[in-house]
């Protein structure tokens, strides 16, 4: 949800989110069909709904949302630091990159 935001992917309806299930616990797929868009002004909003019925592209409504997926302030705003780091890293490689290479971990 807050990497959708910070790459402005507003293409994150429900089928764009899965997750494994191996008979104890849930773990999120690789992402896949990311359609990044640079904001040109105004005021993006997401497909989902982040947190009641807000979807403003914003990483203050992820963080009033942190609860909802059992993190503390703390833990995501650290995850949020994290993916901008990461981000500003590997951005320019991954978009340059071959398109047949695979970029995990990242």
């Amino acid at each position: 949800m807050v990497f959708n935001i910070l790459c402005g992917n507003t293409d994150d309806h429900a089928r764009n989110h899965a997750a494994f299930w191996n008979g104890r616990e849930l773990s999120l797929t690789p992402a896949y069909d990311i359609c990044p868009q640079s904001r040109s002004g105004g005021e993006a909003t997401q497909a989902m709904l982040i947190v009641g019925d807000q979807r403003t592209s914003q990483i203050s409504l992820c963080l009033k949302a942190a609860p909802l997926f059992l993190l503390g302030l703390d833990q995501a705003t650290r995850l949020i630091a994290d993916q901008i780091r990461a981000i500003r890293r590997f951005w320019k490689r991954v978009c340059d990159g071959p398109r047949s290479r695979k970029w995990t971990g990242i």
